[in-house]
């Protein structure tokens, strides 16, 4: 499953996910609103840039990523 996750301040990054996500088809979330980081494979991050920090990515991942095991082919 794949996700737009975004932090946004004032509204503009907001609208950049949003328009993404309409060419994409891929949902868009505020980085608040994700319950479970894990159940995704593949994450596109926006966020503004604030004193070298991008907004909400601290957050978002406190968790770490369960790690993915791949099995023999």
């Amino acid at each position: 499953m794949k996700i737009i996750i975004y932090g946004s301040q004032y509204g503009t990054t907001k609208q950049y996910a949003q328009e993404l996500s309409k060419k994409t088809g891929i949902k868009a979330e505020k980085y608040t609103d994700i319950q479970d980081i894990n159940q995704y494979e593949t994450i596109i991050y926006l966020g503004a840039l604030y004193a070298g920090r991008v907004l909400g990515m601290k957050k978002t991942l406190i968790e770490p990523l369960r790690p993915v095991e791949v099995g023999d082919s």
